[in-house]
């Protein structure tokens, strides 16, 4: 018998119905092995019945296969569902056993289950003529299983000390560790996902603590999963890179004109313009170097210093041209911005006139239905006071979708903002599917910019809530 702790095994016999004898017989010996402590589950399952989907479950959590080898089973469609490869893949790994029982006469070396464990050790049918060599056969792959399960037994119970100990540790380490001594196991999975959550919040900590571009840097390089966070540090990188306070700090200590003329373009408005100005008048009073050298790259220039390192020179290029047409779009969207957060205070006013010269046009004849009532006077009164609610609904309507546009915009900004971190950090790491989802969300952002500034008053006045926007259709259809 085994001992009370330790740790059981399920199994899982598969067969095909046309050997249903075979089962029936062998399966005794399965049932011995589960009265005897070995196996904790027992499961046959038939293959003609099998449904692969629910099957998968099985492989993820079973202990043993064992297959009843014939032309029957492996003629099935069933046998040659990918299932069955996970299984094997299983097997070679280490995560499971997989044994396949020589039942009737086959050649196992072409299907399969040609790697797996093959019984009898011999080769021979257990499809003999003779019951007592049947049963001396089954009685050896019996005494095999038993020996099997003893270590099988021993090894899950090592197994689940590592993995008690790692949950009981809980930390990058810990779970490292696990996985280098377990890289296959069913655990593996969840440990490397705890193992990268840990270090991306150790790299977040320390990113929001340090709050330097190349703590955000190193994080957008991690195996993160948590997007909200990716789009932060995305963002924080641009707020640095185009900190003016930062962005001073260094420029001031710098001794070439060419930190003073790209401070001046970075901030045309900048509080230390005027300083800028009169440093770089007075260095320009005699020639100055083609640049001046500096020996370390200034914080808010660190990207852009280790593309100019280390990206050939048509990637650089093409970078440079991705971040020229992203501040283009920016500089476009502010605009933009601007020019809607003003219509949404000039609709209005012009609401108000419109309702105030409507009121001045028609007292004459509301003032003089009041007096002496009329049915003609009555339906004047009321087209007026139903064209003013229509026209009051329509302003609002429009007002609505105004202010639509206006969050859309400002969402727009937020993306083309984290979009030119992602870009760097893109080539950097030589990952083009990045860069190119990047591609296709600038030109999405452009085409919708587009769409808005060609709209007017009449625009949101008569816009359709369920139409969809020109340019949303266009690229359906493309």
């Amino acid at each position: 018998m085994v001992a009370p702790n330790t740790q059981k095994l399920t199994a899982v016999f598969l067969y095909s119905r046309k050997d249903e004898a075979f089962r029936e017989r062998f399966g005794d010996y399965l049932r011995l092995l589960q009265s005897d402590d070995y196996l904790l589950g027992l499961s046959f399952q038939d293959i003609e019945s099998l449904s692969p989907y629910r099957f998968r479950d099985k492989v993820e959590s079973s202990d043993f296969f064992l297959f009843a080898g014939s032309p029957h089973l492996f003629a099935h469609p069933n046998m040659n569902h990918p299932v069955f490869k996970r299984l094997v893949s299983y097997h070679h790994t280490g995560r499971l056993r997989a044994i396949a029982l020589n039942c009737r006469p086959w050649a196992m070396e072409d299907t399969l289950l040609k790697s797996v464990i093959q019984l009898p050790g011999n080769g021979e049918p257990l499809s003999i003529s003779g019951e007592e060599t049947k049963d001396e056969a089954f009685l050896e792959i019996y005494h095999y299983l038993r020996q099997l399960c003893e270590d099988w037994m021993e090894e899950k119970s090592r197994l689940e000390n590592s993995w008690k100990l790692a949950q009981r540790n809980h930390d990058v380490e810990a779970y490292h560790a696990f996985l280098k001594q377990y890289p296959h196991s069913r655990y593996s999975g969840e440990a490397r996902n705890l193992a990268d959550n840990l270090s991306e919040a150790e790299m977040w900590a320390k990113a929001s603590e340090k709050k330097s571009l190349q703590h955000y840097f190193g994080y957008l390089l991690s195996p993160s999963q948590q997007r909200e966070r990716q789009d932060e540090a995305a963002r924080k990188i641009t707020e640095i890179e185009e900190d003016e306070e930062r962005f001073w700090a260094d420029t001031a200590t710098q001794k070439g004109p060419e930190f003073f003329i790209r401070y001046k373009a970075m901030f045309p408005e900048g509080k230390h313009w005027e300083e800028a100005d009169k440093k770089l008048r007075k260095l320009l009073k005699r020639p100055a170097a083609l640049a001046v050298s500096h020996a370390k790259a200034s914080e808010h220039h660190y990207l852009m210093h280790l593309a100019y390192k280390r990206l050939p020179e048509e990637e650089y290029f093409a970078l440079n041209s991705h971040l020229l047409y992203c501040m283009n779009l920016r500089g476009r969207h502010g605009k933009v911005v601007n020019d809607v957060k003003w219509r949404g205070y000039l609709y209005p006013s012009m609401l108000g006139l419109a309702l105030l010269a409507l009121a001045i046009f028609s007292w004459p004849s509301i003032s003089e239905t009041l007096q002496t009532p009329s049915v003609s006077g009555a339906l004047l009164t009321v087209a007026i006071v139903l064209f003013a609610g229509i026209l009051a609904y329509r302003s609002f309507h429009s007002l609505r979708h105004l202010y639509e546009d206006y969050f859309k915009l400002q969402d727009a900004l937020q993306a083309l903002q984290q979009s030119a971190a992602y870009l760097k950090v893109g080539y950097l790491t030589n990952d083009p599917k990045t860069v190119w989802e990047i591609q296709l969300q600038l030109t999405r952002l452009e085409q919708q910019l587009q769409a808005i500034e060609q709209k007017n008053y009449l625009h949101y006045f008569f816009q359709d809530d369920k139409a969809r926007p020109e340019w949303v259709v266009r690229e359906a259809a493309a």
